[in-house]
Parts: C-alpha cells; sequence; structure tokens
C-alpha cells in the first residue's frame, strides 16, 4: 500500500463502469407455504457459513435455524486451484451434515449455495464466475461453473445424492427472505446487501429483459444488478478513492462498491489521513503506519465517526496505533473524527442513489429489503441513508426493513422453492 502521493493522478483511470443486470434465474419467489428441512452454504466474504432451516407447518414459519460458521483461510480464497477453495466449503459442510445426523435431526435433500460474487447465471443452479471481487483471487474458478466445482468436492466426500438445487446471490437471497416473511403486505420491491460488499436486484418483467432471452413460468425474472461495478464521472470522488482502486486486486472494478463497502470504508479513511500525512504540517510520524495495508480498520473509523467525547478518545486512540505518542492534538482528532464521518456518510447518501434508481427501474415500490452489517451496525450510515432518501423522494421514501440474514435462510428458501 506504499503510496506515492505526487504521481497517481497521471494514472488513467477508468471513466465508467456498467452495471452488469444479470438474469438470477428465479420467476418465483417463495411464497410462505414450503416446508421440510433445507440446507444452505453461505460464502458472501471472510466467513463460510453451513445452515439446516426447518420450514414449519404454519405459513412463513422459519421453524428453526442451525448454523455453522468458519473463516475462510486465505490458502483456500487466494488458493492455486479450484479444489483448495471448493474443497474447503465442502469438507465444512460435510461436517456440519454429519454433526446434524449425530444429533439425530431431519436430513434435507436439497442445498442453495449463495455465492455472492459477480457470476453469470446459465439456470437456477448453475453459473460461471465472470471475477472475483472482495480480495479472492483462487485460481482455476473464473469462467467454470461454480456449482459443478462444488458438487466435485461434495462427491469426493460422500454427498453426492444432495441435489445443489439453487446458485443464489445474496441479494436476491435477502428478496426471498423478505417475502417470505412479508407475504402480499407490503412486499419488498428489491433486495439490497450493504455489508463487505454491496448489490442490489429487483423483479422485472421477463418481456422487458432484451439481454437475453431468459423462460420464465410467471413472466416476471429477478435481476441480479451487480451495482457494485458502476462508476460514472458524476459521483463524488476522492483521491483517496483513486489510491485505493489502484492498490486493490481488482482495479478499474467495483469502483461503487469501494466507496459503499465495509471492507473498503477503513481503507479510504486511512488514505484520507495519509494524504494529510504528507503536507507535514499534521499526522507527523504516522506516514509509515499508514502505508501498511489495514493500519485502520472500518471498526476503528466507525469508532471515530461516532466519538462524542471531549477528548475524541477514539480518534486519539488510532492515532497513537498510528505512531503519534499522545494520540495527537485536538486538530488532529478532530481531523480524523472528520474524515471518518465523511466516508461514511457518503457511503450512505451514494447507497441510498442506488435504492432510489432500482425502485424506479422496479416500477415504484414502498418497501426495501436490505441486509448487511454495515447498514444494520452502523447507525451514522443508516441516518445518512435515511436522509438522503427523504431528500430523494419526500413522502414517497421507501422502507428499508432489515432481512436479516437473507444470504443464509433466503438461500434455503429458494433451495425449497426451486425443489417443490
Amino acid at each position: 500500500m506504499a503510496r506515492d502521493m505526487g504521481h497517481s493522478l497521471a494514472l488513467p483511470f477508468p471513466k465508467g463502469g456498467r452495471t452488469r443486470m444479470l438474469p438470477a434465474h428465479v420467476d418465483a419467489l417463495p411464497g410462505g407455504d414450503e416446508q421440510g428441512t433445507f440446507y444452505a452454504l453461505d460464502l458472501g466474504g471472510t466467513n463460510l457459513r453451513a445452515l439446516a432451516v426447518e420450514l414449519g407447518a404454519k405459513k412463513s414459519e422459519v421453524a428453526d435455524v442451525r448454523a455453522s460458521e468458519v473463516a475462510v483461510p486465505k490458502e483456500a480464497y487466494c488458493g492455486e486451484c479450484a479444489a483448495d477453495l471448493f474443497g474447503f466449503i465442502a469438507q465444512h459442510f460435510a461436517d456440519f451434515v454429519a454433526a446434524e445426523k449425530q444429533a439425530g435431526r431431519a436430513v434435507g435433500k436439497c442445498v442453495g449455495f449463495t455465492f455472492s460474487y459477480p457470476t453469470e447465471q446459465t439456470g437456477v443452479a448453475s453459473g460461471r464466475l465472470i471475477e472475483w471481487t472482495k480480495g479472492f483471487t483462487c485460481k482455476g474458478v473464473v469462467g467454470e461453473d461454480v456449482v459443478a466445482l462444488l458438487k466435485v468436492e461434495l462427491e469426493k466426500r460422500g454427498l453426492g445424492a444432495l441435489r445443489v438445487s439453487a446458485l443464489v446471490n445474496d441479494t436476491v437471497g435477502v428478496l426471498a427472505r423478505a417475502r417470505y416473511s412479508s407475504g402480499s403486505d407490503k412486499p419488498a420491491a428489491c433486495g439490497v446487501i450493504l455489508g463487505t460488499g454491496t448489490n442490489a436486484c429487483y423483479v422485472a418483467r421477463a418481456a422487458d429483459i432484451t439481454k437475453e432471452s431468459v423462460p420464465s413460468r410467471t413472466g416476471d425474472m429477478v435481476i441480479n444488478i451487480e451495482w457494485g461495478n458502476f462508476f460514472d464521472e458524476v459521483l463524488p470522488t476522492l483521491r483517496a478513492d483513486d489510491w485505493l482502486d489502484m492498490d486493490s486486486t481488482n482495479f478499474g472494478e467495483q469502483r461503487f462498491e469501494k466507496m459503499i463497502g465495509g471492507m473498503y470504508l477503513g481503507e479510504l479513511v486511512q488514505y484520507i489521513l495519509l494524504e494529510y500525512a504528507h503536507t507535514g504540517i499534521v499526522f507527523e510520524g504516522t506516514a509509515t503506519a499508514l502505508r501498511k495495508a489495514g493500519a485502520i480498520p472500518s471498526k476503528w473509523a466507525a469508532d471515530m465517526a461516532d466519538d462524542e467525547s471531549l477528548e475524541l478518545n477514539a480518534a486519539g486512540s488510532v492515532l497513537h496505533a498510528l505512531g503519534m505518542p499522545t494520540g495527537g492534538d485536538m486538530r488532529e482528532r478532530a481531523l480524523a473524527r472528520d474524515a471518518a464521518r465523511g466516508v461514511i456518510r457518503r457511503a450512505g447518501r451514494l447507497a441510498a442513489a442506488g435504492v432510489t434508481a432500482v425502485l424506479q427501474m422496479a416500477g415504484g415500490g414502498r418497501a426495501a429489503a436490505v441486509d448487511g452489517s454495515v447498514f444494520e451496525q452502523n447507525a451514522r450510515f443508516r441516518t445518512a441513508m435515511d436522509e438522503a432518501l427523504e431528500e430523494l423522494l419526500g413522502a414517497e421514501a421507501p422502507e428499508c426493513t432489515l432481512a436479516n440474514d437473507g444470504s443464509g435462510i433466503g438461500a434455503a428458501l429458494l433451495a425449497a422453492a426451486a425443489d417443490t
């Protein structure tokens, strides 16, 4: 992450990025009548989860959810071959299923696989990875059918009879989770992820899809926008955005996500402080630390932004960790706090602009289903988002409701819907 502040503006930064608008091959969302035990695998960032979801006899009833979560090691997500990653996924799932059987619980017959990376779906349970994001670089996966890769590893572990009935983008899982819970009462018009990364989906009329011919039994089709890849010169970018992009593993891609995603908020603050440090006027002694990747985690940025103490202690603690023995003076602490507040406020407002655009594409709607740690845990982000929605839409501003665990429970729901 070493950064010479003088030369990078001469680089040929991309002038625009497109949303991919990928049909999800989901033409019917769960209606609330599904029953039984269904599994889900959720790979959406730094962790992998295996879930067993029991859908009860009552309409829209999630009777029980059991889950096992593990961190994905670097040797898996930056593996030398597909088996490094998918073997890890399959082994964790095999261990989970074995524990379920040993506990005498009902065994599911199908699984929904949440794979939250840009994927061109070729069917409800098949799709080719377009590119890696969120720091993943595992070789031998781009261009391949990720469900086929998973099946190979499941078969090696004696789970070949278990059917992967749905390949799910996490946004589609969020929308499925919200629709299952709400039924016809104020149905969500779109699903949004605001967590480590960001994305959105909505329900379109299949007849309006011009990119490719996609069969639909209902006349509807869920569209995975992949809005993280959007970029346009009208966006309020900083030099910090360009530096972050240049140092990323996917230069020129996912520019919108890099302005919103929780994976990047701390890093953006870090670049801003590094620019200040290079002036030689403030943050003396921090430049070396600020050049190191991950010097300011997003959690630290959120803590600084929320700091209302008279001494701005959270900012002081961060500056102390960066090499300032006294934690900086009050001017420096205020600069650090304000940088964090600005980054988070901008992220919330950009998310609101995205939701507004998606609701327009969906033909209106007054409800958006949202999941993700940034939306759920960062109150300052959420306030900025709500304020911007009200500015943009006034009395028509949508209700953004938390569809908790859409990527997990939602995947199981879509597996159940595909199995009927």
